[in-house]
């Protein structure tokens, strides 16, 4: 059994290096399987015992980048907090730039997948936070904060990222929330 296990984990590392190596070169559309599988030195069939296609491999792929970075984010602060939210962002910021850096001029081409996985994980991770926190009787409240929390927080990055802003820069405009952001905790004290 564990001849198999290591032979499952070298072809998915072989596949996923494969798949940095062609997106460093050329657009996700413009990838395939067979050039994959080629490039790893594997069967089409050990590919798709790894993944569904292609979009499943880079919805993986993204959402292991994000689960590795996001071990920077402390976990001890409350989610509605000037300290948390910042610190979502510059990881946020983070991921966008790290992707960016290594993709280059092809990141484009993936880069509405990214937008999808992240406001989501952030969304979902935010949901949680509130939920275990403050809010234990206000689903629609929940949902709706964590939607408009995640979404604002990756627009932010995204397009702070987009213009080349340092992250310095930005932390004004975030202090500016912070009476948005109190008057948020203060009602749901109520």
């Amino acid at each position: 059994m564990k001849d198999a296990d290591t032979r499952y984990t070298k072809a998915e590392k072989q596949i996923l290096k494969s798949f940095i190596s062609q997106l460093k070169t050329q657009n996700f559309q413009d990838i395939s399987v067979n050039q994959l599988t080629k490039l790893a030195g594997i069967h089409r069939s050990t590919f798709y015992a790894h993944y569904l296609d292609k979009d499943d491999l880079l919805n993986k792929f993204i959402l292991k980048i994000v689960h590795k970075n996001f071990g920077s984010v402390t976990g001890n602060v409350l989610p509605l907090s000037q300290e948390f939210s910042w610190e979502l962002l510059v990881w946020t910021r983070e991921t966008i730039d790290g992707l960016k850096a290594t993709f280059g001029i092809h990141y484009p081409s993936i880069s509405s997948t990214v937008d999808t996985i992240i406001v989501k994980f952030l969304e979902e991770l935010l949901d949680n936070r509130i939920r275990d926190s403050v809010f234990d009787d206000h689903t629609g409240y929940i949902d709706y904060i964590a939607i408009l929390m995640s979404t604002s927080i990756y627009a932010l990055a995204h397009e702070s990222s987009k213009r080349n802003q340092k992250v310095e820069e930005i932390h004004d405009y975030f202090k500016r929330m912070d009476p948005i952001r109190e008057n948020m905790e203060h009602q749901s004290e109520q």
